[in-house]
C-alpha cells in the first residue's frame, strides 16, 4: 500500500522491521536449542568421567586382589593352617564388588544412550524449526531487494545485498543469491556479473543439487554450452539431494541441442548411475518434449501419467485403466521432470483400448507363386 502511494520511507521501514524481527527470531531459536544441546553435552561428559573413574577403581581393586592372592600363596608355603574360610570370604567380597561395578557400568551406558537419543531429537527439531525461519528470512530479503530495484535501481540493490551477505553461515538459503544473480542478468544486462555470483556461491552450496540445477539452467538459458557441460561434470557426483534433477536437466539440454554421440554416452552413464533407468526409459525421455510423451505412451505402452514442473500431478489414465483392473502406480514419464519408470514397471500389461487395432478382414493372403509371364499382344497398326 505504501509503495502504491509512493511512500518509499514507509516501505523501507516496514521491510527493515520484518527483516529485523525474523533475524531476532532466528537468534533466539538458535540460542535456545544451543543451550539445551550444551546441557546434554555436559551430561555426556559427566557420564564419561564417571565411567572412567569406575574403570580406574575396578583396575585398582583387581590389582589389590592379585597382590593379596600372591601374599596368601607365599604364606601357605610356610604356614599349613586352615585358611579356607578367610579365602572364601575374600573371594565372595571380590565377586560382590565386581557385580556392583558391572551394574553401575550398565546404568551409565543406559544413561548415555538416552542422552544421545535426546541430542539427536533436539538437533532434528532445531533443524526443522530453523529451516522454516531461514526460508522466511531469505524471502523477506528477496522482497526487499525487489522493492529497492523497482524504486532505486540495481546499484541500490548491490549496496543492500552487502548486509545479508555478512550474516553468519546458515542464516540464509541459496534462493537469495539466485535472485541476486538473476537481477544482474535481467535488469542490469550483465551476464558476466551474474555468472560470477553463481560461481562464487557454488562453493558455498556445492552440496545442494537444487542450487547447482539453478546454476545449470542459467548457463543453458544464457547460451553458455561449454560452461554448462563443465559444471555438470564438476558436480554430478558430489552434490546431495535429488541429484536426478541435475542429470535430467542436463539430459534435456543434450537431447534438444547435443549431437547423437554425446546423447548415447550420456544415456549409458544415466543407466549406470540410476538402477531404475534402462535404455527403454531413456528412449522414452529422448523422444518427448515438455509434457508431450506420445511416443512413451502409444509406442512403448507406459502408464499415461504426466507431471509438470509445477509439481502438480495429473492422472490422465482414463477409464481404460479402470476397465483393465491394473493397479498402475503413480509413475511419471517425461524428460523434464526427471522421473521415469522403474524396470519392473515395464512388465505392466498394456491396455488394448489405448491402441489402434488393425482391421485384417480386408487383407488378402500373399501368394508367392510367380505365374508365367504372358507378353501383351501387339497393338494393331492402323
Amino acid at each position: 500500500m505504501a509503495e502504491k502511494h509512493k511512500q518509499p520511507n514507509v516501505c523501507k521501514q516496514v521491510y527493515e522491521k520484518v527483516v529485523a524481527l525474523i533475524r531476532a527470531d532466528i537468534d533466539s531459536t538458535t540460542a535456545r536449542y544451543t543451550s539445551k544441546l550444551d546441557k546434554y553435552e555436559k551430561r555426556l561428559l559427566l557420564i564419561a568421567t564417571k565411567k572412567v573413574a569406575l574403570e580406574d577403581h575396578q583396575d585398582m581393586q583387581d590389582a589389590d586382589a592379585s597382590a593379596e592372592v600372591a601374599v596368601t600363596e607365599s604364606d601357605s608355603d610356610t604356614d599349613d593352617t586352615d585358611d579356607t574360610g578367610e579365602s572364601d570370604m575374600g573371594d565372595n567380597a571380590s565377586d560382590a564388588s565386581g557385580l556392583e561395578a558391572s551394574g553401575v557400568t550398565a546404568s551409565l551406558e543406559r544413561a548415555k544412550r538416552r542422552t544421545n537419543a535426546r541430542v539427536a531429537r533436539t538437533k532434528a527439531q532445531m533443524e526443522q524449526e530453523l529451516g522454516e525461519k531461514r526460508e522466511h528470512y531469505t524471502l523477506s530479503w528477496i522482497m526487499y531487494l525487489r522493492y529497492v530495484q523497482r524504486v532505486e535501481g540495481i546499484d541500490a540493490v548491490r549496496q543492500l545485498l552487502r548486509r545479508p551477505r555478512s550474516d553468519p553461515s546458515g542464516y540464509l538459503t541459496y534462493h537469495l543469491f539466485v535472485a541476486a544473480a538473476q537481477m544482474e542478468y535481467h535488469v542490469a544486462k550483465k551476464p558476466g556479473v551474474a555468472a560470477k555470483l553463481f560461481e562464487f556461491y557454488s562453493k558455498l552450496y556445492s552440496d545442494q543439487s537444487a542450487y547447482i540445477v539453478e546454476y545449470l539452467n542459467y548457463l543453458i538459458n544464457s547460451g553458455d554450452d561449454t560452461n554448462a557441460r563443465a559444471l555438470f561434470e564438476r558436480f554430478q557426483g558430489t552434490s546431495t539431494g535429488d541429484s536426478g534433477d541435475m542429470w535430467s536437466t542436463f539430459a534435456d539440454f543434450e537431447y534438444n541441442y547435443g549431437d547423437l554421440s554425446s546423447i548415447a554416452k550420456l544415456d549409458k552413464r544415466f543407466i549406470e548411475k540410476f538402477e531404475h533407468e534402462s535404455m527403454l526409459t531413456r528412449l522414452a525421455a529422448r523422444y518427448s518434449y515438455l509434457d508431450v510423451d506420445s511416443v512413451a505412451v502409444h509406442d512403448f505402452g507406459f502408464p499415461y501419467r504426466k507431471e509438470h514442473r509445477g509439481g502438480a500431478v495429473h492422472d490422465d489414465a482414463g477409464p481404460a485403466d479402470a476397465d483393465s483392473g491394473n493397479d498402475v502406480p503413480s509413475i511419471a514419464v517425461g524428460s523434464v521432470t526427471g522421473r521415469h519408470l522403474r524396470k519392473g514397471q515395464l512388465l505392466v500389461p498394456v491396455t488394448p483400448k489405448r491402441f489402434v487395432k488393425l482391421d485384417t478382414s480386408a487383407l488378402e493372403e500373399y501368394n508367392p507363386v510367380v505365374e508365367d509371364y504372358v507378353p501383351p499382344e501387339p497393338a494393331p497398326h492402323g
